[in-house]
């Protein structure tokens, strides 16, 4: 009687599934086709029985080959006893949410990488308009400059006094001197810039305004001194200075002007003769 049950109970395991069941099968076959990655999540598989394990084996073998479609999954699901359906549904509908949140972070990620390109592409094409719009306006510049008289750094120091009277009321009867000082009142970067680079104009035992008056007075003495006629300009380069160990007062103060009216400066060192520098 035992090996009867036995031999019952073999053929009830081994019975096809029954029609009735396939459509559905197949259904869920075909909704579940995109687990194709279902290998890596073997750790997450409950303990089955070892008929089961030995299913969900197979099937990680059969989607490690790439062979993983709707029929081999029509197929697994007909090969596992109807108890377990359910279990290797909830695995399967979770590694498709997984696959589909992953999915969707990828496309997230990659939108957002594509919204920094071309952020970074305006941004660079501005840059280059902006660039392109300053070269202009430095290159208008210094063709005014060279329209207004300035060939020299005397002369782009005469024009800069000339800027400076136009704006100051009274400034036609002022001398030059005082428009310097009254220029620099109003321009308190260039005055830094003065304090920084040419120190030796201002001592630190002067007050504020005895060190803008030796300012204005030393922009005087620039102007009344020919050898600055050295320093040349021209509309290619801009303002070109020539420095020396006599000089570097006076190249310093013409860059802090010039960086001050937005003038291109260009500094050129020059090496003393060693049989001069003896004489």
């Amino acid at each position: 009687m035992l090996r009867s049950t036995l031999s019952r109970g073999n053929a009830a395991s081994q019975r096809p599934v029954a029609a009735s069941q396939r459509p559905a099968l197949t259904k869920a076959a075909a909704a579940l086709s995109a687990a194709k990655a279902m290998q890596h999540q073997s750790a997450a598989v409950p303990r089955l029985g070892g008929s089961a394990r030995s299913v969900v084996a197979a099937a990680a073998a059969a989607a490690a080959a790439d062979r993983f479609g709707e029929e081999e999954i029509a197929e697994v699901l007909a090969a596992i006893p109807p108890q377990h359906h359910a279990t290797v549904f909830k695995l399967f509908w979770k590694l498709m949410a997984q696959i589909i949140a992953k999915n969707q972070a990828l496309a997230a990620k990659a939108d957002e990488l594509t919204a920094m390109a071309k952020d970074y592409a305006a941004m660079a094409k501005d840059n280059a308009t902006k660039t392109e719009q300053l070269y202009t306006t430095k290159q208008q510049l210094l063709f005014a400059l060279s329209a207004a008289g300035v060939f020299n750094a005397r002369s782009f120091v005469e024009y800069v006094a000339n800027q400076w009277r136009q704006e100051q009321a009274g400034g036609s009867a002022k001398k030059r001197q005082d428009v310097f000082k009254d220029g620099l009142r109003t321009r308190p970067d260039l005055v830094l810039c003065l304090l920084r680079d040419v120190p030796s104009w201002t001592p630190a035992s002067m007050t504020d305004e005895q060190k803008v008056e030796s300012m204005a007075a030393n922009l005087e003495a620039i102007m009344q001194d020919a050898s600055n006629d050295v320093h040349s300009f021209n509309t290619a380069s801009g303002l070109i200075l020539h420095r020396d160990v006599h000089n570097r007062p006076t190249v310093a103060s013409l860059s802090c002007i010039a960086r001050s009216m937005g003038v291109p400066c260009h500094i050129k060192e020059e090496k003393e003769d060693n049989d001069a520098t003896s004489a």
